[in-house]
């Protein structure tokens, strides 16, 4: 009998430690948006490219409970961090495409969680 009670303690704290976890020591989560069909030299173009960057962010972020406002704040802060540092390969590819330079463009960036 104590040794079904331990083994059940055993898995109820591994269950409680994996759900307990921070998502920092989780691998970053990331999300590929493809470019490779937009005209970036158009601002219809760059539009698009921007509203993809953003929903990728809301993939790799998450969501939150609307009453839990420190996790609103840690997802929005997630959020804004993950699209900032898609910004200079952004300004790469418009600054590319505006210039007439038909180099090889990425097909595809990621966006990644901030941690």
């Amino acid at each position: 009998m104590t040794a079904r009670f331990t083994s059940l303690a055993l898995v109820a704290a591994l269950f409680a430690t994996s759900a307990t976890a921070p998502a920092s020591a989780q691998a970053p989560r990331t999300r590929a948006v493809h470019t490779g069909d937009l005209d970036l030299s158009t601002d219809a173009g760059v539009a698009q490219l921007n509203s993809r960057i953003r929903r990728a962010s809301v993939q790799v972020c998450g969501g939150y409970a609307q009453r839990d406002l420190f996790e609103a704040k840690r997802v929005d802060r997630c959020r804004k961090e993950s699209i900032a540092r898609t910004t200079s390969s952004v300004e790469r590819l418009v600054m590319n495409a505006r210039s007439g330079q038909r180099q090889a463009m990425l097909s595809t960036m990621d966006v990644e969680a901030a941690r």
